[in-house]
């Protein structure tokens, strides 16, 4: 039997499990009923999504296979991100629910953020400024540092961010090298880039940046040997999902100086234990994945959340549809 994705004439249930959900609750109050439990384990989120015909998603949670299978009445999960390796889409796709996702609202602010890093790293920034604050002064003599213009980006994952970071990088006189097995050479020289495997992007690259998407085929794409192939003056820049580099050998390559340094703004685990040693290095910049998070880019992902939750809730198909396959199957 076709599923039909028109509400029932009772308010729809929506449920915002993760952060605040007064947005949510104003932005929905006069046509859902608007929940924001928070939910920090599996159990929790199965128990809150029991009765839930929208669920609104992000990195802050998982949605396993066993919450959408118990989640009965649920008729899409609305991801507020670009990703959505946090959700089972087979089980979705299999119980008829859509999955969307926003992948717009935040690509000029993650390229903007990764620039940053680049310079801090390449600057030694953060270094300059606590040796400033501890009164070093004389210290500056020893920050002879690099400039961007003429050293080579390699970029993994040249999707929509990885694009426009080299656009940005580009225009500012880098080289642009980039590895995705899904862009075509042709593809890569329109943009100016030339496009390689991955060795030896690695071996050639003064800097990596990391645009991939989390797939089967990503998790721990920067492993020991793929560390060990980069320039031991070279940098790491990871602002898509932390479970592309595998954190244990990037330890060792920092600790051992197979590298120069690193930028992360994912981890494997979020937030982090509080041991986790990436976090004892002096040559590693973590932040706690902030690089969506601007004023603008929220502004625009809450816009593209409720247009999908409306057009979801008239029995339309949503726009940012992950899971396609389910549009043949609406009645």
């Amino acid at each position: 039997m076709k599923k039909s994705y028109r509400m029932d004439s009772k308010k729809p249930v929506i449920l915002k499990p993760f952060g605040s959900g007064k947005w949510e609750k104003e932005a929905f109050a006069k046509i859902a009923d608007v929940r924001d439990n928070k939910c920090s384990t599996e159990e929790e989120l199965i128990e809150a999504t029991k009765d839930v015909d929208i669920l609104i998603a992000d990195v802050d949670i998982t949605v396993t296979g066993k919450v959408i299978h118990n989640a009965h009445n649920l008729k899409a999960i609305v991801c507020s991100s670009i990703g959505v390796d946090f959700v089972d889409i087979g089980e979705a796709t299999r119980k008829g629910i859509y999955v969307t996702n926003q992948p717009d609202f935040c690509v000029n602010a993650v390229a903007e953020y990764t620039l940053t890093m680049i310079f801090l790293l390449l600057r030694k920034i953060p270094l300059a400024e606590k040796q400033a604050r501890e009164g070093r002064w004389q210290m500056r003599e020893l920050l002879n540092r690099y400039e961007f213009k003429g050293k080579t980006l390699g970029i993994i994952g040249l999707g929509k961010i990885g694009k426009l970071v080299t656009e940005k990088a580009k225009a500012l006189g880098a080289k642009v090298i980039s590895y995705d097995p899904y862009v075509s050479e042709v593809a890569g020289e329109r943009l100016g880039v030339k496009m390689m495997g991955l060795d030896p992007l690695l071996k050639n690259s003064d800097l990596v940046s990391i645009h991939t998407p989390l797939a089967d085929e990503t998790r721990k794409l920067m492993g020991e040997a793929e560390l060990k192939k980069m320039k031991k003056t070279a940098y790491l820049i990871n602002v898509s999902r932390g479970a592309v580099v595998d954190e244990r050998a990037l330890y060792k390559a920092l600790k051992g100086r197979w590298i120069a340094g690193a930028a992360v703004d994912v981890l494997e685990k979020e937030p982090p234990d509080i041991h986790n040693p990436l976090l004892e290095l002096e040559n590693i910049i973590v932040t706690p994945h902030i690089a969506w998070n601007t004023t603008e880019a929220k502004k625009r992902v809450r816009q593209g959340v409720r247009k999908e939750v409306m057009r979801i809730i008239k029995g339309e198909v949503p726009t940012n549809l992950v899971n396609r396959e389910l549009i043949r199957k609406v009645t």
